[in-house]
């Protein structure tokens, strides 16, 4: 018995080791917002369909914070979907991209 549980951690661990090194490091996301000034958070689709009430925990969202700065910003993140959640002065705007290799990533809004 303990021996069958070993091995099922073993293989989960194997399995999540294979899943983190197939998804590839991408640069130049482009985050944009109108106007600019815009603080941005890159959270993975699988994070806010689990909590969609990360958006309004500012605990929580600080996790996915863009080191980068405010828009206009340019960041790099692993390839995958996420939700961009742009904050400017309290008002927030969000929007998907799905960050793939080859192609132009790029999320904006526009601030009413």
């Amino acid at each position: 018995m303990k021996i069958y549980r070993l091995t099922i951690f073993i293989l989960l661990t194997i399995g999540s080791a294979i899943y983190l090194s197939s998804c590839a490091m991408i640069d130049k996301i482009e985050l944009l917002s109108a106007p600019s000034g815009a603080k941005v958070y890159l959270v993975p689709l699988y994070r806010y369909e689990s909590d969609p009430n990360l958006v309004t925990d500012e605990a929580k969202l600080a996790e996915f914070l863009v080191p980068e700065g405010r828009t206009p910003v340019t960041t790099r993140a692993l390839e995958k979907v996420y939700v961009v959640v742009f904050d400017l002065n309290g008002k927030k705007q969000i929007t998907k991209i799905d960050v793939v290799h080859g192609h132009t990533n790029q999320a904006k809004v526009v601030f009413q």
